[in-house]
């Protein structure tokens, strides 16, 4: 019978076997390597050698040079590997950093085994080296990718667990006293009390309104958050719209919000407009909702160092617990709805911060407890201002 190709120990004879794993090498990038024990003369091939980042050819003086490759923790794992191995008869596989000529950190993975000679003392290692660096990195980063949607997913249920109380809260209290109104002109005990409860029901609704008002202006931050349109912008003509669009606002709780413009008439920074008048709008309406009526509110711009311009928004709110300073930028985070400090702090101020970041600009708080709250943005000037304010 006629028979086609070779057999598997014709390719792999003594004579074939070089091109064989040359062939390996070149098209699997597995290198291959072999140390001979007696004489401490090393060999690795070319794919092992350009993964340490030495020429072509190069031969390793010693076994001690081989380990002296690896990265300083990982020499012990190395060593005691090798060794459980000799003593065992065992094949043995490791992954470790590998750190090149140029100082370079790679990952390899070796495979390998000890083979002894016939009175069964330990001849020759031979084994494959492969670099894995890229598979490494690439693990990395599903695992940090992991772990920050594992923690946006527990973030959200607190979120989520947090706002199921606060909406069952005023709804609870406008379900209450409606019942009890209802049932007290079923009876005709209806009296000046009425007046009483009628007043609790509105501020429930009022509360429930504002907080449902947040999470839409969650949403609509979230979804404008992304992309920024950097150019000059005209601080003082910021404040005039942030100014016009919260002025009814606060003429409905008799409140003042004090405008402090910079005095230089042509004072820009980078960001892009319409975000960050999105921003400072919103906290100017949190100022409004947690202060009380007949206060007034401060918005201040100056010109700082480092050729940044500071804009501050002062409330006469109860102020932010110091413990609560680190937690109240968080996504999802809404404090603890028993803590009356932040009862009323809204869900958009991690967006406000993402919009902040995205324009290159900070954002952070000062704030004493009882003594109200100051949230602070921070911009680069520009470098030209083309737009100006008039009048």
């Amino acid at each position: 019978m006629r028979t086609f190709g070779h057999s598997l120990g014709e390719i792999l004879s003594p004579e074939s076997a070089p091109d064989f794993l040359d062939v390996v090498e070149k098209f699997g990038r597995v290198g291959y390597w072999r140390i001979d024990l007696r004489t401490e003369l090393a060999y690795f091939s070319d794919e092992v050698c350009r993964t340490h980042g030495l020429p072509p050819g190069y031969r390793p003086d010693s076994v001690k040079e081989c380990v002296e490759w690896y990265h300083p923790e990982d020499r012990q794992l190395v060593t005691e590997t090798v060794a459980i191995a000799a003593k065992d008869g065992t094949p043995f596989s490791y992954e470790a950093r590998l750190q090149t000529v140029a100082k370079e950190i790679r990952w390899i993975a070796v495979n390998g085994e000890v083979r002894k000679d016939i009175t069964g003392v330990p001849e020759t290692i031979i084994g494959t080296l492969t670099d894995i660096t890229a598979e490494r990195e690439l693990n990395m980063q599903l695992g940090d990718a992991l772990r920050v949607a594992q923690s946006a997913k527990r973030l959200k249920e607190m979120f989520l667990a947090n706002m199921n109380h606060e909406l069952r809260t005023p709804l609870n209290a406008i379900i209450g006293f409606s019942q009890v109104i209802k049932m007290m002109e079923q009876q005709g005990k209806a009296s000046e009390t009425i007046g009483e409860y009628a007043g609790d029901i509105e501020h429930a609704g009022a509360q429930l309104l504002s907080l449902i008002e947040d999470i839409f202006v969650l949403a609509k931050m979230e979804a404008e958050s992304d992309i920024a349109m950097l150019e000059p912008v005209n601080i003082n003509e910021v404040l005039q719209d942030v100014r016009s669009l919260t002025a009814a606002n606060a003429t409905e709780n008799n409140q003042t919000v004090l405008f402090t413009k910079i005095q230089e008439p042509f004072s820009c920074v980078v960001a892009d407009q319409g975000k960050l008048s999105q921003v400072l709008v919103y906290l100017v309406s949190n100022a409004i909702k947690v202060s009380p009526q007949n206060e007034t509110i401060e918005v201040s711009a100056r010109i700082a160092e480092n050729n940044k311009i500071m804009l501050r928004v002062t409330d006469k709110g109860p102020g932010i617990a110091p413990e609560q300073h680190n937690k109240i930028f968080d996504r999802f985070e809404r404090m603890d709805p028993s803590d009356r400090s932040v009862e009323n702090i809204s869900v958009g101020l991690t967006i406000a911060r993402d919009m902040v970041e995205a324009m290159g600009g900070k954002i952070g708080l000062e704030s004493v407890e009882g003594e109200g709250a100051t949230f602070w943005l921070s911009f680069s000037l520009a470098e030209t201002c083309e737009c100006s304010l008039t009048g």
